[in-house]
């Protein structure tokens, strides 16, 4: 197939944005192999988080209508991870409040809400990683040149993992180029999956993927869910 039929089909300004046609195909048999790996993962961060707050409330599945009826609109106290809270609770309550189930509530929240969550039970609540997620064995420099090396503490480790794995689910869900890679004032490559996270002493922690890294990241990841889930799952077809 030539290229004005490529261009025909997915747009010039989308073909012209790789290198070539070859890449374009690359970047799209990537999405096709990670994509239902991202998908098991936020399955299970979604149900490992209720699982957690539902034991933190004295009220078990009433915990997110209860925390909507606690968050005000004007709390000028609220802090950004806390006001994107309200705002994730706000779409999902707002309408449906008094007919909506514990449930439907906990799958039409986003990706983004649950990180958040994770943020609120770290830094305030000092819930441990490992209760959610074993990350200690990951090392995050394995997967890019620019992440910080002094990434020991498994609390920051599990943040930085969870906003890759989420910057990597949004891109690759809609399309984008996950082979991209920007290079930086030193001329060096630096990777389009790139993530930081403010932590103890207001510090600025970086971590990124390479392209060449995703599968191996996203795979790294799952495993610490339980090292047979990809192959349980990859022979059910």
């Amino acid at each position: 197939m030539d290229r004005e039929v490529y261009q025909g089909i997915f747009s010039l300004g989308r073909i012209s944005s790789y290198v070539n046609i070859q890449e374009h195909n690359a970047n799209l048999r990537l999405i096709r192999d990670i994509s239902w790996k991202l998908g098991v993962f936020e399955l299970f961060l979604r149900n490992k988080i209720d699982q957690i707050m539902k034991t933190q409330s004295s009220n078990g599945d009433r915990w997110l209508h209860n925390l909507w009826e606690s968050v005000s609109k004007d709390d000028a106290q609220k802090t950004q991870d806390e006001n994107f809270i309200y705002m994730d609770l706000e779409k999902v309550f707002k309408k449906d409040y008094h007919t909506i189930t514990h449930n439907q509530a906990v799958s039409r929240l986003n990706f983004g809400f649950w990180i958040n969550i994770t943020k609120i039970l770290i830094k305030e609540k000092d819930y441990q990683a490992p209760k959610i997620l074993n990350v200690g064995h990951i090392r995050l420099s394995r997967y890019s040149t620019t992440t910080n090396h002094s990434i020991h503490d498994n609390n920051l480790k599990i943040l930085l993992i969870f906003r890759l794995m989420r910057t990597i689910r949004n891109k690759a869900f809609h399309w984008e180029n996950l082979l991209k890679t920007g290079i930086n004032k030193k001329g060096k490559a630096t990777p389009n999956i790139f993530v930081k996270e403010n932590w103890k002493n207001n510090t600025q922690f970086y971590a990124g993927v390479f392209p060449q890294k995703i599968r191996i990241f996203v795979d790294d990841i799952l495993d610490c869910i339980h090292p047979k889930l990809k192959d349980i799952i990859e022979n059910s077809y």
